[in-house]
């Protein structure tokens, strides 16, 4: 199951950024919690689009971190094979 947007409301116009509104976004994770986000957009649909890219940024983030540890383990067995020989 994937996180599913439940409710979106509008809070109020963007006090540092005009043309752009706050809106609360509730939020249905995996295991069934709810959450509630803040989200910015010209409209409601611009909002939850930006909301969706922030999540599949972090997403990749952690993968990348992921990815270098294992990347770093890797590089250092392969030296110390090469140092053995």
């Amino acid at each position: 199951m994937k996180k599913q947007a439940i409710d979106c409301k509008f809070s109020r116009e963007s006090n540092s950024n005009p043309g752009y509104n706050k809106y609360i976004v509730t939020i249905k994770e995996c295991d069934g919690t709810t959450s509630r986000v803040p989200a910015y957009g010209k409209d409601m649909q611009d909002a939850l689009s930006r909301l969706v890219w922030t999540e599949r940024g972090l997403k990749v983030d952690n993968l990348m971190e992921r990815l270098n540890t294992t990347v770093i383990a890797f590089v250092w067995l392969l030296a110390m094979g090469i140092a053995a020989i």
